[in-house]
């Protein structure tokens, strides 16, 4: 094989690999968790990111995210942002959501992330959120352990694996689980 032919597969074999967009956070919109790349979930601000940034693409450099922030803590806080000069006097603003869990399970917020008790979390996670956008959330206990309860939040006392809820402002999420006895 010469060197052209080698140079050209070695391209080939290389070049998709260099860059896709559909695998960079806050680069492709979405409307549904199917829209995203594996990995990613449709964040509440209707663009693809991992768990640990859905939802905060508004809040990334304007480059959408070249260098994508995968260290929540590194995200900033939802309280410190402010809209864009050119956004909508109608459009949502952003608050946090706070998920506890006490026990052994976690929290998944469909199109924002997951909230584990395993490091980590540790069960102890912060998400932007937009207010005035419905969200689902869903407990799952781990094995040997079982959900027991929402204890603070807009399900507060419910016994549902699922909350439904529209943020109205900062919303706490505390879940409760037991062991399977």
């Amino acid at each position: 094989m010469g060197l052209l032919a080698r140079s050209f597969a070695l391209v080939v074999l290389v070049a998709p690999a260099c860059y896709s967009p559909d695998l960079r956070d806050c680069t492709v919109s979405c409307a549904a968790e199917g829209d995203c790349a594996a990995g990613q979930v449709c964040g509440s601000d209707r663009f693809c990111a991992v768990p640990e940034i859905a939802g905060r693409c508004a809040s990334l450099p304007s480059d959408g995210g070249v260098q994508p922030l995968r260290d929540a803590a590194s995200v900033v806080d939802a309280e410190t942002l402010t809209p864009p000069p050119d956004a909508p006097p109608d459009a949502p603003q952003t608050k946090v959501l706070h998920i506890k869990l006490d026990g052994q399970g976690g929290v998944s917020v469909t199109g924002i992330g997951i909230c584990d008790s395993a490091p980590p979390q540790k069960g102890d996670c912060r998400f932007d959120i937009f207010v005035a956008i419905p969200l689902h959330s869903e407990a799952y206990p781990h094995l040997g352990w079982r959900f027991d309860k929402w204890t603070d939040g807009p399900c507060k006392d419910s016994e549902e694996l699922t909350c439904d809820f529209t943020p109205s402002g900062p919303t706490n999420l505390n879940a409760k689980y037991r062991r399977d006895d």
